[in-house]
C-alpha cells in the first residue's frame, strides 16, 4: 500500500513537471537565404530589411557576397534550385520568367511573383515585405515617407495640359509604352496626356500615325546596352517625317535616365517625379 502511494506521488510530480515545460517551438522558415530575378525585386527585399542570397546579372552591384544566378531574361533554374532558397522573387512581366517559375514550383520551391506597374503596387508589396522581415520602420521611411513627398510635389503641378509620346528602344525590340508603364503615370501626373494610350495604330512605332497626333514631347528610355538602344533610336529618328514632329523642331526630346524610369525607382519614386518636374518647369 506504501509502495503505491509512492508510486502515486512520482507520477502526478512527473505529470506536472511535463505541464510546466514549454513545448519547443517549431522553428520559422527562414528568409535570410532569398533569390530575386531582377535588380529591381532584389533591391525592394533589400528596402525592407531581408537580405539577399542569390540575384540575376542586371543587380550585381547590390552585394559582394550575392551569387549571379543567370541573366534578367534567362534565370538559371539550376543554379537556384542548387542554393535550396526559402524564397525566390519572379517578375512577373517577363514572360521567359513564368517558365522559371513553373520549373521552380515543380521543384517544390516557394515562389512569388511580383508585378509593379505603379507607385501603389510598390507600397503594397514593400507592406507585405517590411512585415515578413518585421520591419515595418522601414516602411515609414521607404513608402510612407517618399508618398508624402510625391503628394507634396503633385500639389506644385501648374503645368498646361501637353500630349507626349514614351517609347522604350533597345538592340532588340522597340515599344510605345501606355499607361501601365510606371513612367506613363509620373507624366500622366505632371498634366500630360499620353498620345499612345485609346488608339492601336500606335501600339508600334508608326511614325505616319505619330505625325497626326504630333506630341508636345517624346521620352526616351534605353533599355540594355546604352550604345545599342541608342543606335536603335537613330534609326527610329532617321525615319522620314520624324524630324517634322512639334517635339523635334521645339527640342522637346528627352532621353529618360534608366534609374528613375527603365528600373522601378522603389524608394527613390519621388525623385523620378522631381526629375520630370524640374525638366517641365
Amino acid at each position: 500500500m506504501r509502495k503505491t502511494r509512492i508510486y502515486t506521488f512520482v507520477l502526478i510530480c512527473a505529470l506536472m513537471l511535463t505541464g510546466c515545460t514549454k513545448p519547443k517551438s517549431t522553428p520559422k522558415t527562414s528568409l535570410q537565404n532569398v533569390i530575386a530575378c531582377s535588380k529591381s525585386l532584389g533591391e525592394m527585399w533589400q528596402l525592407s530589411g531581408g537580405k539577399l542570397a542569390g540575384i540575376t546579372d542586371d543587380g550585381k552591384e547590390l552585394g559582394k557576397n550575392i551569387k549571379v544566378v543567370g541573366t534578367l531574361m534567362r534565370p538559371s533554374v539550376e543554379k537556384i534550385i542548387a542554393m535550396k532558397p526559402s524564397l525566390v522573387l519572379i517578375t512577373g512581366d517577363i514572360p521567359t520568367q513564368q517558365k522559371v517559375k513553373k520549373a521552380l514550383t515543380d521543384a517544390s520551391i516557394n515562389v512569388k511573383t511580383v508585378n509593379v506597374d505603379d507607385f501603389q503596387d510598390y507600397d503594397r508589396y514593400m507592406k507585405e515585405f517590411t512585415k515578413m522581415n518585421k520591419r515595418e520602420d522601414l516602411y515609414q521611411k521607404n513608402v510612407v515617407d517618399v508618398k508624402k513627398r510625391i503628394q507634396v510635389l503633385k500639389e506644385k503641378v501648374n503645368f498646361k495640359k501637353q500630349s507626349y509620346l514614351m517609347i522604350r528602344v533597345s538592340s532588340m525590340k522597340n515599344k510605345v509604352l501606355k499607361n501601365d508603364y510606371f513612367g506613363c503615370e509620373i507624366a500622366n501626373d505632371m498634366n500630360m496626356v499620353n498620345i499612345a494610350q485609346d488608339d492601336r495604330a500606335l501600339d508600334d512605332i508608326n511614325v505616319e500615325e505619330i505625325m497626326k497626333k504630333n506630341p508636345d514631347y517624346i521620352y526616351v528610355v534605353y533599355q540594355g546596352e546604352e550604345k545599342q538602344a541608342q543606335e536603335a533610336y537613330n534609326k527610329i529618328a532617321s525615319m522620314p517625317g520624324w524630324d517634322q514632329l512639334n517635339a523635334l523642331k521645339k527640342n522637346h526630346v528627352k532621353v529618360l535616365p534608366k534609374n528613375y524610369f527603365q528600373f522601378k525607382p522603389n524608394a527613390k519614386w519621388d525623385q523620378a517625379y522631381q526629375y520630370l518636374y524640374d525638366y517641365l518647369a
